[in-house]
């Protein structure tokens, strides 16, 4: 678990508001805020497959822009990035491979799901049936993808989406 994914945890262990899951209703103003804070439009970050790419290098930039700066993000400010990574994120799944948003208690359980069907879940080569498909946890792969930047690394956003594609695409088969 990353310094991010830890982060976005105990927000939540405190009952920090920012810590809490990310309600559906909420999406549009947390994509409306990251617009915003990455200086982007809606062309840029039009909740396309292919925008996720985009997202990922507007969020190199904001981190390089903040390593020249030297001026280091507060916890507070990190959280809020995550929700709003998690949401832009989340809605590309929601709306390009049929996902819905599901709300457990914090904003690291807040995820995407897959309903329908009969899924084969293959792990370790093992097969496991399930009646609902994978799930992705949206406050968890903002957080990894964060970290990924901050280390230096290509976090790969477009990923999440193949891989929802790839399975629903299986599921429907």
């Amino acid at each position: 678990m990353g310094p991010t994914e830890k982060l976005i945890n105990e927000f939540s262990k405190r009952g920090h508001p920012l810590g809490r899951s990310i309600s559906e209703e909420e999406v549009p103003t947390l994509i409306e805020a990251l617009r915003q804070r990455l200086g982007v439009s809606s062309r840029d970050l039009d909740l396309s497959p292919q925008s996720l790419k985009r997202l990922e290098q507007c969020l190199v930039e904001l981190h390089r822009k903040d390593q020249e700066q030297r001026s280091i993000m507060g916890e507070e400010e990190v959280v809020r990035l995550i929700r709003e990574v998690a949401a832009y994120i989340g809605q590309v799944l929601v709306i390009h491979t049929g996902g819905r948003w599901r709300t457990i208690h914090s904003l690291y359980g807040t995820e995407i799901v897959f309903d329908g069907g009969t899924w084969a879940i293959v792990k370790n080569n093992k097969v496991r049936w399930s009646s609902h498909g994978p799930v992705y946890t949206m406050g968890g792969e903002a957080a990894w993808a964060w970290d990924a930047i901050v280390a230096g690394r290509k976090p790969n956003l477009y990923r999440l989406y193949r891989e929802a594609r790839t399975r629903r695409l299986r599921e429907g088969s």
